[in-house]
């Protein structure tokens, strides 16, 4: 149920940024690709929520849009990953944009409840870095948040 309030948020988010703005019939959008590691989670313990979402002003529906360390996504209009995802082999998540869209809609929330956490945060566009951050969570209740948007 959690996920899909936080998916639903998302939606309604680039819904809005995707309404707003001038109308610009020529943008091609880009593609984009997010990259979350995190080491040491412990899904009883630690909170994570990361929401990866876009959109293409084309009419056309999409499916799949989103590639997630390759692997194409069908009917997944929006990526949303938990504590659970973290906690076995895969500690490193690469969603990708699989044609160019023109809003994405990022977000990371990572609070630690134990031993110390550690990871890293990364957005590019069209292979330009966009946001490049490390995580290094030590001590109860740390946090690292980040929310972005970005219009092509």
């Amino acid at each position: 149920m959690k996920k899909r309030m936080i998916a639903l948020a998302g939606l309604t988010l680039l819904m809005g940024l995707s309404s707003c703005g001038d109308d610009d019939d020529d943008k091609a959008g880009a593609v984009y690709r997010v990259i979350i590691t995190l080491n040491a989670v412990v899904s009883t313990d630690d909170f994570v929520s990361v929401t990866v979402a876009g959109t293409n002003q084309s009419s056309a529906v999409i499916d799949p849009l989103w590639r997630i360390n390759g692997a194409a996504q069908p009917n997944v209009p929006i990526v949303v990953l938990d504590a659970d995802d973290f906690t076995g082999s895969t500690k490193t998540y690469e969603i990708e944009s699989v044609v160019p869209i023109d809003v994405l809609a990022s977000g990371v929330q990572v609070i630690n409840y134990g031993s110390p956490l550690t990871g890293s945060y990364r957005v590019e566009r069209e292979g330009k870095v966009l946001v490049n951050e490390v995580i290094n969570l030590t001590g109860d209740d740390s946090d690292f948040t980040r929310d972005d948007t970005f219009n092509d």
